[in-house]
């Protein structure tokens, strides 16, 4: 049996880490001195609620969290393949290879996803369709080593505030967005480190410049565009709009709303997109 391990960053709910049949190490938030496990603890409304008059703090899992999880599969004869936070981000895939090296690394695959929120989704739904045929761990983590280069991610931004306070972004990127109507389109390099592509006045401009970038790429048809916001649903249903306009098959019913680990870092009223690049043909 392959099973699947996720953290917190990925953004499931519990009901979906069931339904799917994953496994998940949450990441602590904490506000001044209380602390919550992300999404066993602290519910997305809950967070919103204290992001409002107070800025939180994420903590990544230990080695210990992730060997005990290592430790179960290998105790039952199970494979085990960890999709997890970019390592630019956090150090959570630092400590599930300490945790790998502890425990012995046979039959157990960690994936770097260089990406957060939805564009790990993207990796894990196809490692459970890949699981549900019957591939090994080796092939599942070969297939997503693959995958991963070609998963996108472009977020039209409200605020950098969150990211620089939580160490995600520079004070000199920062700063493009000190002016109130400046919206900047981020999006997650090859690295798995934000970036920012765009930079706009006003929410609207900024969707725009999105679109324009999801349309800079020819997408592969066999995964779908996955939409993200965080807490406030108008931007989303713009940016689906404007998506549908240029042809795009997306649906708003299928927007994320971004969890507390993720939303630490991205503050209210974002919109984005994640979506797979096809692959590059030769070219004769």
């Amino acid at each position: 049996m392959v099973r699947i391990l996720v953290d917190s960053g990925a953004d499931y709910e519990q009901e979906e880490l069931r339904r799917l049949g994953l496994e998940c190490v949450p990441i602590t938030i904490r506000f001044g001195e209380e602390t919550f496990l992300d999404g066993v603890e602290l519910s997305k409304e809950a967070f919103y609620e204290r992001l409002e008059t107070q800025f939180p703090a994420t903590s990544q899992p230990t080695p210990l969290d992730f060997a005990e999880h290592f430790r179960s599969a290998r105790e039952a004869g199970d494979e085990l393949v960890a999709i997890l936070l970019s390592s630019s981000l956090s150090g959570t895939y630092q400590g599930a290879c300490l945790a790998r090296e502890d425990v012995g690394g046979d039959g157990i695959y960690l994936i770097d996803s260089k990406s957060a929120t939805i564009g790990i989704q993207v990796l894990v739904d196809y490692a459970v369709k890949l699981r549900d045929r019957g591939c090994s761990g080796q092939e599942i983590a070969e297939a997503l080593r693959e995958l991963q280069p070609r998963v996108k991610l472009f977020a039209s931004m409200n605020t950098l505030e969150y990211l620089y306070k939580g160490g995600r972004l520079s004070r000199a990127s920062a700063a493009i967005g000190t002016l109130s109507r400046l919206k900047p389109v981020i999006h997650l390099d090859e690295s798995g480190a934000v970036a920012v592509v765009s930079k706009c006045l006003g929410m609207k401009r900024s969707i725009e410049a999105l679109v324009a970038k999801v349309e800079s790429y020819r997408l592969d048809p066999a995964f779908p565009i996955y939409p993200i916001y965080s807490r406030d649903i108008s931007h989303l249903k713009t940016m689906v709009g404007r998506l549908r306009d240029k042809g795009f098959a997306v649906d708003e019913a299928e927007g994320r709303n971004l969890g507390p680990t993720i939303g630490a870092h991205i503050g209210p009223g974002c919109c984005g997109v994640a979506f797979v690049a096809a692959e590059e043909t030769g070219v004769c």
